[in-house]
């Protein structure tokens, strides 16, 4: 009865009394989940390794999963074909020169870019794509971005996909220009 005097004595002292009783019951709980938090803390400092997570369980032992192996193909600028406006590229740190970047395995790949022109042209617009050639002369572009007047590179591009084993990508420049051989480079990492 709240707000309320009570003057039967009977019927609001049988209500205080289960409510003062709920009250300790309810601080007798909290004290004891405290006390046991405050000893399972106190275990952990002083015997960390008795519950640690990453220790295996007892029973059978099983070998860890062998761990996949990440490749990265790395290819630096080497020079600009004017007949096929492909961009030719040094694979790092073989040497091998070649237009086309053929992937040798089926998997998950991230493929990133950055083309830094040697010098701008005033009102030249330049198109940059990044091409994977499917069955006969078909193409499929992954990565585009212009270049224009007020910008000198392309900054970081990057895109992950899904390529085959044989699969072919190249990049062309439209028109025709030379790139920093310091700041153009190419990079495919298997996943």
């Amino acid at each position: 009865m709240e707000g309320q005097v009570c003057y039967n004595q009977d019927g609001c002292g049988a209500r205080v009394a289960q409510l003062r009783r709920l009250v300790w019951v309810l601080l007798a709980w909290a004290s004891l989940l405290t006390a046991a938090l405050v000893v399972s803390i106190s275990l952990q400092f002083f015997y960390p390794r008795a519950f640690s997570l990453t220790e295996p369980a007892s029973g059978p032992v099983l070998s860890p999963a062998p761990l996949k192996r990440t490749s990265l193909h790395l290819f630096d600028y080497s020079s600009w074909d004017n007949n096929s406006g492909m961009l030719v590229w040094q694979k790092f740190p073989e040497g091998n020169i070649t237009q086309h970047i053929e992937v040798e395995h089926d998997g998950n790949y991230f493929l990133y870019l950055q083309l830094t022109l040697q010098s701008t042209n005033t009102g030249v617009n330049y198109l940059i794509e990044v091409k994977r050639v499917l069955e006969g002369d078909q193409h499929d572009v992954i990565l585009k971005r212009h270049i224009n007047k007020s910008e000198n590179s392309t900054g970081l591009m990057g895109k992950g996909l899904l390529l085959s084993a044989g699969t072919n990508v190249h990049v062309t420049c439209k028109p025709a220009t030379q790139f920093s051989k310091q700041d153009t480079y190419l990079g495919m990492i298997k996943l």
